[in-house]
């Protein structure tokens, strides 16, 4: 955002935002598809062996809270049976969900190590801003722009305070100054 010009400040901020909530979308539809769908393919693949009829093999597999309505409604050793399959399901699906997220950190990781290679890590971060507020006509001590080369108007109501104060406090005593002493001083 600092290397914007001021004019464009409204675009890029703009642009900053979407791409953060994309990218929080995707993460959460990527990151969320994954446990469901590992779940699902894990839960059906523990709970085939247990010769229950397709549709309660189907609700098992469905989601981690129906397989409890499932194992409820079997009972015994095979709800429980039923449960202990959906454990180790969700649990390799949790698992399968960290590794992948792990992933794409390590890329992002690479991929920023990559990119900012050729940025110096002596770079004075207050310098570089001092550079690019002149560059783009803004005086920081003002901090409002140029325009076509014409000095800034002072608006700032703290150097406007400073100028009068410097303007009506008498000097340091052996430090006057001709206009500035008054003419007892002379």
């Amino acid at each position: 955002m600092s290397s914007v010009k001021a004019e464009l400040a409204g675009q890029a901020a703009a642009t900053s935002a979407t791409a953060y909530e994309v990218g929080t979308t995707l993460g959460a539809a990527v990151l969320g598809g994954i446990p469901a769908s590992w779940y699902t393919r894990a839960a059906s693949a523990g709970t085939d062996v247990l010769d229950l009829p397709a549709d309660l093999l189907d609700r098992a597999s469905s989601a981690p809270a129906e397989v409890l309505i499932v194992a409820g409604e079997v009972g015994g050793g095979t709800g429980g049976l039923v449960l202990k399959a959906a454990k180790e399901a969700f649990t390799e699906a949790a698992l399968v969900t960290g590794i992948a997220g792990a992933g794409v950190m390590v890329v992002a990781a690479i991929w920023a190590l990559v990119t900012l290679q050729s940025v110096s890590s002596n770079l004075d971060l207050a310098e570089e801003h001092e550079h690019q507020l002149h560059r783009f006509g803004i005086r920081p001590e003002r901090g409002t722009p140029a325009v076509d080369g014409a000095p800034a108007p002072a608006s700032s109501g703290l150097r406007r305070v400073r100028d009068r104060t410097a303007r009506t406090a008498p000097p340091a005593p052996g430090r006057c100054t001709p206009g500035a002493c008054g003419a007892s001083h002379g």
